[in-house]
């Protein structure tokens, strides 16, 4: 258990460098890129690209930092796993996959970490052993292959022109969208995020901060520098913003407390690639490492109390955590806060700059609408877990292990202090040169207007609406809580499609038609016709027998 221990705290030592790097790369305006020339390959030479600058340092630094609280707070949640080192292996091969991603300079380069990413999350997904965790593994590992493919078909399309600037190639800009899509799960991808929630918690605290589901946004952001420009712009914008609206009116009808957090993710993916959309890369790249902070603190917060509840999910078996865990349970409020972009508080730098230049952009009243709708829903379902976990009796039962272990204490204080602090930080390095933004009054004060007013329908509708619904035969509950059924076309009925065909090629082409005119059925005809060649040889060899004898008898009276 020791050396868990000393790679945590080598982590964050390693996070601290970094940050000492970024604070000169951006003191000294620098960076720097390192090529090592792999081969020529039909006049085309891919390098192993790497870059270091503010944006990869920054990030960097961050990633491993919420990985040393993963790490420290894993030693907790698992500590009766029997394959311990096996799982923590697991866990430094998906943060190094990440780093790799984050310092790459070229797709050639970040596809190792971009594959190793997909290849680590499967396996992670699948490391408890039943059927909820292999049919998770396979949606998240299929739709990720699918994504590969996406990012191969870019590559072929920028070797055909000898080049690895995404710019001059609109096809590899439009694949590139698509594999960034699939890997950070916008609509209508965003059945595997959910699924993948049958990994260990640690896991999933890495996988919705900062590694796995963020790879697509920062690959879009570091490699399409005209993504604006292009209309396929328009295509993400729309997909974003259904992806905001699917995840808050489907997270207000969840009951697991991890796919409630994954849908709180799916929210805020949505917000990043609509930032990208309408232009606003630096913004969008802002509130990813934003949303790191706060998404990984709401993890382990969620995961400190499943672990004092035996394992239980099911939010409506808890209640009264500010009495039973107090700190745990202010941390997954203050977690919450920020994802409601609170004034001062983490997101409320990066989701109301987003919101105010989006009304600078040409785009109609309608969307405008579904953005500031899908905004309230974040406050809606974050009002209804507080309420759930804060305000209730429990339900599961009198013996509880309630401990709050000093290792988890100091996980959540770096993860609080980071939500509290960072963000202003980031803000002030990140905005150095102040620009104007001159919006009327009704429209700055349109998001802070939002927040008391989500708050006040939130829990008018859990007091007064919620209670007397009948969930069990309502079809909105069933409706909303399978995600619009993109569950079902995206993953069991093509699961169910592919095996029917399947069934159809062994029952009627493999043991049918191929076995009768495949090897099989020629092995048997030439067996037949052997057997008919023997039989006729046999004939003769008997007639030519029967000759030789008649002609030796009657030889002689000749």
């Amino acid at each position: 258990m020791m050396i868990f221990y000393i790679f945590s705290f080598f982590l964050f030592l390693l996070s601290l460098l970094q940050m000492l790097f970024f604070m000169m790369f951006l003191y000294y305006d620098l960076s720097y890129i390192f090529e090592v020339e792999m081969m020529a390959l039909n006049c085309v030479f891919p390098n192993m690209s790497f870059i270091m600058d503010i944006y990869s340092l920054s990030f960097s630094s961050f990633v491993t930092m919420i990985s040393s609280s993963v790490f420290l707070f894993s030693t907790i949640y698992m500590k009766g796993e029997k394959y311990l080192i096996r799982f923590f292996s697991l866990m430094a091969m998906f943060v190094l996959s990440m780093i790799l991603l984050i310092f790459s300079a070229n797709i050639i380069t970040s596809l190792l970490g971009w594959d190793g990413l997909g290849f680590v999350s499967y396996i992670l997904v699948v490391y408890y052993p039943n059927k909820f965790s292999l049919s998770g593994g396979l949606m998240t590992i299929m739709t990720n292959r699918l994504g590969d493919s996406f990012m191969l078909i870019s590559v072929a399309t920028l070797m055909s022109i000898n080049s690895w600037d995404t710019a001059e190639m609109k096809m590899s800009i439009f694949m590139l969208i698509l594999a960034s899509m699939t890997k950070s799960a916008q609509f209508p991808f965003s059945a595997w995020l959910p699924a993948a929630m049958a990994a260990p918690t640690p896991v999933s605290s890495l996988v919705h901060s900062s590694t796995l589901v963020t790879a697509g946004v920062y690959v879009l952001f570091r490699f399409s520098p005209n993504i604006m420009s292009s209309p396929e712009s328009e295509f993400l914008l729309i997909c974003s913003i259904f992806t905001m609206m699917l995840a808050g009116i489907c997270a207000f009808f969840e009951y697991d407390l991890k796919k409630i957090i994954a849908l709180s993710t799916l929210s805020q993916l949505g917000v990043m690639m609509f930032s990208l959309a309408i232009g606003l890369k630096l913004l969008a790249f802002f509130h990813l490492i934003v949303h790191a902070f706060f998404k990984a603190l709401m993890f382990l917060s969620g995961g400190s109390l499943m672990y004092n509840y035996s394992g239980a999910q099911d939010i409506r078996f808890m209640g009264s955590m500010n009495l039973s865990n107090p700190y745990t349970n202010s941390c997954l409020i203050f977690s919450s806060l920020c994802l409601g972009a609170f004034p001062f508080l983490a997101s409320f730098y990066s989701k109301h700059l987003i919101l105010d230049y989006f009304l600078f952009k040409n785009y109609n009243m309608f969307l405008l609408l579904m953005v500031y709708t899908s905004n309230m829903l974040t406050l809606f379902y974050s009002i209804r877990l507080i309420k759930f976990l804060s305000s209730r009796f429990m339900n599961l039962s009198s013996l509880m292990n309630i401990n709050e272990n000093y290792k988890i204490f100091i996980s959540l204080s770096i993860l609080v202090i980071l939500s509290l602090l960072g963000s202003y930080l980031l803000f002030s390095y990140y905005f150095m040169y102040p620009q104007f933004i001159t919006n009327a009054y009704l429209e700055k004060l349109m998001m802070n207007v939002l927040i008391p007013i989500s708050m006040l329908s939130a829990l008018l509708i859990l007091k007064s609406i919620y209670p007397f619904m009948n969930w069990k035969k309502n079809f909105m509950k069933w409706f909303f809580g399978n995600m619009w059924f993109i569950s079902y076309f995206s993953g069991q009925y093509m699961s169910y499609i592919t095996k029917y065909f399947s069934n159809l090629y062994i029952n009627n082409l493999e043991y049918g038609l191929s076995e009768f005119y495949g090897p099989q059925g020629l092995g048997a005809f030439f067996m037949k016709m052997g057997k008919t060649l023997n039989f006729k040889q046999f004939k003769l060899m008997e007639f030519y027998h029967m000759n030789f004898l008649f002609w030796m008898m009657f030889i002689p009276l000749i």
